[in-house]
Formats: C-alpha cells, structure tokens, sequence
C-alpha cells in the first residue's frame, strides 16, 4: 500500500533538483492570502500538463536500522487518468492506472484490479488525479495545508485528515521552485519513523509518450 501511495504523490511534479532539505524551524509560514495565491499558481502550471516523463531517484531512510535503502525508475503519466511508475533498480516494479484498470507487476507476477468493485483503489485513483490537477492542495477533506516560503522554495506541508491516510503517513511534504510553481521533491514521514524522499530529474512535459506504456490486460 506505501508503495501504491509512493507512485502517486508525484504525478503533478515537473522539475526535479537536488538540495539539502531545510529544517522545519527555517521555514516561514505564510498568510492565508498569499497561501491561496501560491496554491492558485500551482494549481494553474499543473493543469496545463498533458502529458508528463521522468526519472526519479528514491530514498528510504530506515529509522530503526539507521539506513538507507536507494532506488531509481521512470514515470510516465498521459491525460486524463493514466499512470506509469517503474521501478527500474535495485529491483523491478511496476504500477499502471488506465482509467478505472489498474495492474501490478512484480517477481512476475501480474494483478489486475477495477477500481469500481475497490473502495481503496477508488481513494488511489482521487488521489492520483487530485495530484495531477493542484486539486490535492485545494480540497482540504483529505489534508490540512500549509504553505511555507525557504529561500527559492515554496513548501506545501500536507496534514492527514482520514484515518487511513493517518495510519500510514504523519505528514507529507512537496517542495516547489518557486519561479515556476513546480514540484522538485516529495518527503514523506511515515508513522513508523522512516522517511521517504523522491527527486524528480529530466523532466520532459507535454511531449509525445508511448500509450503502449498504460495497457492493462
């Protein structure tokens, strides 16, 4: 489930970087006017995106090993519903939503699953769509938002509201470049203690993708 919800918190990002992650003290949270404004920019870069390919570099910290554990793959979304994310090192993963179809592909093995007969894929395929859209920092039922200004970055601190969300996450965060109102990294602290940072890098919006990509059969 953690790596469902992995493959789609990052669905609206387009510009990937790399930088040492601030501490949470040395952020400054804005006023609610400017948090709407900032959401609103979002919002609008994000909807222009029709298309969508990256890689993406993960990293899991492991809070009781004291570890980490790295891996790197592609991502590849198309509007209006569909979602690649691969895994591509140290191991092979693969997740697809094609509309209401969703297939997992691991060890291979292949699953096959509709959303409609799933009240948890069907919270999966909001969320995915939700991202996509901005709408996910709009529609406050499912997070509490704040919005942060550091330096050049803006950060977007996500607050579960759901108890399924709660059970799985203590709070997300998006980190946005501020001149283009893009997603350049996720960090996630889970209930566990661990945390999961993704960075997005080649960043290839509104170009032609392969729609072979997203076949579930």
């Amino acid at each position: 489930m953690k790596r469902i919800m992995t493959c789609l918190l990052l669905t609206a990002a387009l510009t990937g970087a790399s930088a040492q992650r601030p501490k949470p003290a040395e952020r400054q949270p804005v006023d609610r006017a400017r948090q709407e404004a900032m959401i609103a920019r979002i919002a609008e870069v994000s909807a222009s995106i029709r298309t969508l390919q990256c890689d993406f570099v993960q990293t899991k910290r492991l809070s009781i090993l004291n570890d980490q554990l790295v891996s790197t793959g592609k991502m590849y979304f198309s509007q209006p519903n569909r979602l690649r994310w691969e895994y591509l090192s140290p191991y092979t993963y693969v997740f697809v939503l094609n509309g209401t179809d969703v297939l997992i592909q691991k060890e291979g093995k292949r699953d096959v699953i509709d959303t409609r007969q799933s009240r948890l894929f069907q919270e999966i395929t909001k969320i995915m769509m939700h991202s996509v859209t901005g709408q996910w920092l709009v529609d406050t039922s499912d997070f509490g938002v704040q919005m942060y200004v550091d330096g050049e970055e803006w950060v977007a601190q996500l607050t579960p509201r759901k108890r399924d969300m709660k059970q799985l996450f203590r709070s997300i965060r998006l980190y946005f470049n501020e001149r283009l109102s893009t997603v350049s990294r996720v960090e996630m602290q889970e209930t566990g203690g661990d945390t999961t940072l993704i960075e997005l890098r080649n960043p290839q919006p509104n170009q032609p993708v392969d729609e072979t990509l997203f076949t579930v059969d």
